[in-house]
């Protein structure tokens, strides 16, 4: 039998009270060398041993550590600490486990089992989180709608999760981070139009120690259209053309010409959002013998001219909706 303090204590990770599940989800470093790979527990109780034997245990973790034997009914028992760069001798027994805890955080740091009659085992720091599927982002990346960020798993417990969105002009490279976008939705605004966007994900571990994984690129975001023509009601009667008629331009102011039929009063133009279209105010009859004004609409070009409102009434100044079905 072991001696000791006797203080058998319950561990516990994340509301995990069984001491296998508990080192499931931390690190384990083996005798021989640092591995990443995570506090395994291969035996979860002391198995009747009649070989006595000696573990040496080196506390290389930068930290204190307790080291607790796990008993014949699979309970930890507190046996001993160990300041940062301490090291003791533990007599045992064959088949005995044994593990190293960071009473801060109650987190595994290692495990071992007495399987020689002498052995040293070297209780090291926990490396950070490693990544094993990156976070996702949901969402179309279309101005005006919202991304949303899916957290990444790892092989450790994560105890909290930072966001960035980033803004990507042509490849993961050339992503830079966009100011304020840390919350795990973003929406996307009209400076991302032609770019791609990710998401970065910061994750954190027990121990304060910090992973990044980004996502892939979602996008990228369509590009503004290319600005088309200027619309205006030009009023010339010297030049043979009628009392009003819809002229178009070039944003830079040239290029004006008329864009919709000749001997006819035309006003009040109305481009579509998507800048595929005129609305437009037309009278009625001939200049000279005037009706009604009428709403119709054609191309951006001024082809495929049709009349929307008829009848005995005036219907003039048309509108678009926002999203320029009507």
């Amino acid at each position: 039998m072991h001696g000791g303090t006797g203080r058998t204590v319950r561990f516990v990770v994340v509301a995990v009270v069984t001491a296998a599940a508990a080192c499931g989800a931390l690190l384990l470093t083996p005798d021989s060398a640092r591995a990443d790979s995570n506090c395994v527990v291969t035996q979860d109780r002391s198995l009747i041993g009649e070989t006595p034997t000696t573990i040496d245990f080196v506390n290389g973790s930068g930290r204190p550590v307790d080291i607790y034997w796990l008993n014949y009914t699979g309970s930890l028992q507190f046996f001993n600490s160990l300041g940062a760069g301490a090291s003791y001798s533990q007599g045992t027994w064959l088949t005995h486990p044994w593990l190293a805890i960071d009473p801060a955080t109650l987190a595994c740091l290692g495990y071992t089992i007495s399987d020689a009659p002498t052995k040293t085992y070297s209780v090291q720091a926990p490396s950070g989180p490693q990544n094993l599927a990156a976070p996702t982002v949901s969402g179309v990346a279309a101005l005006g709608n919202v991304l949303s960020a899916g957290p990444g798993t790892y092989d450790d417990v994560i105890t909290f999760r930072t966001y960035q969105w980033d803004r990507c002009p042509s490849d993961a490279a050339s992503c830079q981070p966009i100011a304020g976008a840390t919350s795990s939705a973003y929406r996307v605004r009209l400076a991302d139009a032609g770019a791609s966007l990710r998401v970065r994900e910061s994750a954190i571990n027990l121990f304060e120690q910090t992973t990044v994984a980004s996502s892939s690129l979602a996008g990228p975001v369509a590009a503004l259209p290319k600005p088309g023509l200027i619309y205006f009601g030009r009023a010339a009667v010297s030049d043979g053309l009628p009392p009003s008629t819809i002229f178009g331009m070039e944003p830079n102011g040239s290029g004006q010409r008329p864009v919709l039929s000749p001997n006819v009063s035309d006003s009040t133009p109305a481009p579509s959002p998507d800048g595929t279209m005129i609305a437009f105010t037309r009278l009625s009859g001939n200049v000279a013998n005037a009706n009604f004004n009428h709403v119709w609409v054609a191309n951006a070009d001024g082809s495929g001219e049709r009349q929307l409102v008829g009848g005995s009434f005036n219907s003039a100044d048309p509108s678009w909706s926002a999203d320029g079905s009507t």
